[in-house]
């Protein structure tokens, strides 16, 4: 199984906008995280991601994947800077890795569709 992983460095330029990040870093948390099912018995699966990456012919094609590891640098400037009316942050890195449900054979990449 393929594994992907993404970094992206956010500045918030107000408290709203660090609002919309936690909004956004909680967004993921959840839907990487199993539920419950079954009265509490049994796990759930997390739900599956499809990635598009726009760049033609020249960057290839994610299968459906899970999110297999999410982190949050609050510190990505040397220290944790924060906004002084709310204590929100105003800049953060996202890590994120990504391991595809399908295994990727030779044919696939052959055939362009991987």
């Amino acid at each position: 199984f393929r594994s992907h992983a993404f970094q992206y460095k956010f500045t918030a330029r107000n408290s709203q906008e660090s609002d919309a990040l936690r909004s956004i870093i909680k967004t993921f948390k959840y839907h990487m995280s199993p539920g419950y099912k079954e009265a509490g018995h049994f796990f759930d699966y997390p739900e599956q991601f499809e990635i598009d990456i726009v760049g033609g012919d020249y960057l290839f094609d994610i299968g459906v994947s899970v999110l297999t590891s999410f982190e949050v640098n609050y510190g990505s400037d040397g220290a944790a800077y924060h906004f002084e009316d709310t204590n929100a942050p105003f800049s953060i890195t996202l890590a994120m890795t990504f391991q595809e449900i399908a295994i990727t054979t030779k044919s696939e990449i052959y055939l362009g569709n991987r």
